[in-house]
């Protein structure tokens, strides 16, 4: 489920992309820094599974899950824009860095999953 909604946000910004016109060169220096977006990525996750959760996706059913990634972006101090341009640099010119980076934030879910299973199974 989470696999597919990023897979889904990822095609979305490669296409609203490649529909602009016009022809933008992927300029690194414009992207989120790698140890970035491990943790925004980290987080999209995190929203994404609580938003499955009937309680807490009716407190925010006024919002489509757009507007909660969005807010995940900006609270890290970037756009949408340059989020959906880091997404098509690596998907283009570095598929094995973002495989990279997702098994860093694969990892880091594991062990916050882990971290509650202990606690949940302390009490």
């Amino acid at each position: 489920m989470i696999r597919f909604t990023l897979l889904i946000l990822i095609l979305v910004s490669l296409i609203t992309g490649s529909c602009t016109g016009r022809k933008n060169k992927l300029d690194k220096r414009k992207l989120i820094p790698e140890k970035e977006l491990a943790p925004i990525l980290t987080d999209v996750y995190i929203a994404d599974g609580l938003l499955t959760l009937p309680k807490i996706h009716f407190w925010y059913s006024s919002l489509d899950s757009a507007s909660s990634y969005l807010y995940i972006i900006e609270k890290y101090g970037y756009t949408k824009e340059i989020m959906d341009k880091t997404m098509k640099y690596y998907f283009i010119k570095k598929p094995k860095k973002l495989i990279q980076i997702y098994d860093q934030v694969l990892g880091k879910l594991s062990e916050m999953e882990s971290l509650v299973e202990r606690e949940l199974s302390l009490s």
